[in-house]
């Protein structure tokens, strides 16, 4: 999708579940658009014509929390959105609204190909262009260190936080576990600390405080 060799038109289907749980399988997908729009001046998807299908359930504390998600980076990213999204809610039944959907949008298929055809030659060169891949680094305001490791690149950032309250929850004699709370400057949203990142604490204590 993000292969700018073309102008490209996509329908994308998207569930959620639970508190605005993204699929398995688009885990991948999902952790590109948090990098990408990480670059406010990003546009890797100004070559995409979209629009977005949420599947979901109104039963669940975030409805439609992923589709309306994806809809939103993918429009920061420079998409061009050529209907609105749809959304079915499981709940009320999801055919009430798939069934017009699925009525409707071959005619809207057709249009937007008209549509696409009748660009101009510079807006298609225009959304055609590659921008250079940006560093994150600069716009969250964190120490960061890149290493290379084996053909891979490890990123390291450092954030300063305040230990506001801490709660033993283990104590077994041999070891002490305490559950702390830890307030940073700013919010550390999943753009800036992705899925699956391992996250580790450095206490700036004096060695005779922590013996």
């Amino acid at each position: 999708m993000a292969d700018k060799t073309g102008l490209k038109i996509v329908l994308v289907i998207c569930s959620s579940t639970g508190d605005g749980e993204s699929p398995e399988n688009s885990l991948e997908f999902f952790r590109y658009l948090r990098r990408e729009t990480a670059n406010e001046t990003s546009t890797a998807l100004s070559h995409l014509f979209y629009t977005v299908v949420g599947l979901g359930s109104s039963d669940y504390s975030k409805y439609q929390g992923a589709p309306r998600y994806l809809d939103e980076r993918v429009g920061m990213l420079g998409a061009t959105k050529f209907m609105e999204r749809t959304e079915a809610d499981e709940a009320t039944s999801l055919e009430l609204v798939i069934e017009p959907f699925l009525e409707s949008i071959a005619a809207k298929l057709v249009d937007q190909v008209k549509a696409v055809k009748a660009i101009t030659a510079e807006l298609r060169q225009a959304k055609l262009e590659v921008q250079p891949q940006s560093e994150v680094s600069a716009k969250i305001g964190s120490d960061q260190n890149t290493q290379e490791l084996e053909g891979a690149t490890l990123v390291t950032k450092t954030f300063t936080g305040t230990v506001t309250d801490c709660v033993k929850i283990v104590d077994s004699g041999d070891k002490e576990i305490f559950e702390c709370t830890v307030v940073f400057p700013r919010k550390l949203t999943s753009e800036i600390i992705d899925v699956g990142a391992s996250v580790g604490v450095l206490p700036e204590n004096l060695v005779q405080d922590v013996d």
